[in-house]
C-alpha cells in the first residue's frame, strides 16, 4: 500500500511541478506563435529570395509588448531557409514581425541573413 501511495505523491508532484509546467506552456506559445505567421514569413521569404524558398527550424527568440495595456507586440524568429526537399539550408535568417502598425496587421522584416557554410550544423530546438 505505501509503495502506491508514495509513487502517486511523485507522480502528483512531477505532473504539477510548476518548472515542467513553464517549460511545456512555453513550447506551445511559441508553437501558437509560428502557426499563425507561417503564411507571413512564407511571403518575406518570397520577397526576400525567391518564390522556392522553404524554411525550417523555426524558433520564437524573443516576444515582447511594444507599450502597456495594448496588444501590440514585437516577435523576433530564427530560422533556416532551403530549396527543395533535398537541398541543404542556404541561410540562417534573423526575422521580426510586429503589429505595431497603422491598420493593426502583423508586418515582418528581415533582420539578419548569414548564408551557411558548406559543412555549418544547424541546430533545431
Amino acid at each position: 500500500m505505501i509503495p502506491k501511495t508514495i509513487l502517486s505523491l511523485v507522480l502528483i508532484l512531477i505532473i504539477l511541478n510548476p518548472v515542467l509546467l513553464r517549460g511545456e506552456s512555453k513550447q506551445i506559445e511559441n508553437d501558437v506563435i509560428l502557426s499563425l505567421l507561417t503564411n507571413k514569413i512564407i511571403a518575406k521569404l518570397s520577397e526576400e529570395f525567391n518564390q522556392d524558398t522553404q524554411f525550417d527550424c523555426a524558433s520564437v527568440t524573443k516576444l515582447e509588448k511594444t507599450g502597456e495595456n495594448n496588444n501590440l507586440y514585437r516577435v523576433s524568429l530564427t530560422l533556416y531557409t532551403f530549396e527543395g526537399p533535398h537541398n541543404p539550408p542556404f541561410y540562417k535568417v534573423k526575422m521580426a514581425f510586429t503589429n505595431d502598425t497603422d491598420n493593426w496587421r502583423w508586418e515582418g522584416y528581415i533582420v539578419e541573413k548569414a548564408p551557411l557554410e558548406p559543412n555549418e550544423k544547424i541546430s533545431c530546438n
